[in-house]
């Protein structure tokens, strides 16, 4: 399989990890693997973007799943101790997942065009 392949391959599993969280990680393994066999090729600087870019999306989510975490933690705390703290619980709910969502669809419009990117043959 050439690199031009390996490298579309990879950016066509992270689109279709839109639907499917299990192709994402399909394609983070194969890039590893890819990586230092082709590093030498033209288009070989690719894989360090996808590499980068499915970690810097972990990341985002990580901190989007803290602070959704933090106002199921508050909702939970406050019920018990009888206190209500409905406005702090939404706003940190809201925090997270405006993150999460963000996250998402940076991931997403990267791939699409890093996806044509490769296949207009371009580094």
């Amino acid at each position: 399989m050439t690199t031009d392949t390996k490298v579309k391959l990879i950016w066509f599993s992270y689109v279709l990890g839109i639907s499917t969280a299990v192709s994402q990680f399909v394609g983070i393994i194969l890039a590893y693997v890819w990586r230092k066999n082709d590093e030498h090729h033209i288009l070989s600087g690719h894989f360090d973007r996808q590499i980068r870019l499915f970690w810097k999306t972990g990341a985002a989510w990580l901190v989007a799943f803290v602070f959704m975490a933090a106002a199921i933690y508050l909702d939970i705390a406050n019920d018990t101790a009888g206190q209500s703290a409905k406005g702090e619980k939404s706003i940190l709910f809201s925090v997270g997942l405006l993150i999460g969502i963000a996250a998402q669809l940076v991931f997403c419009v990267t791939s699409v065009f890093g996806g044509i990117k490769a296949l207009r043959g371009k580094p």
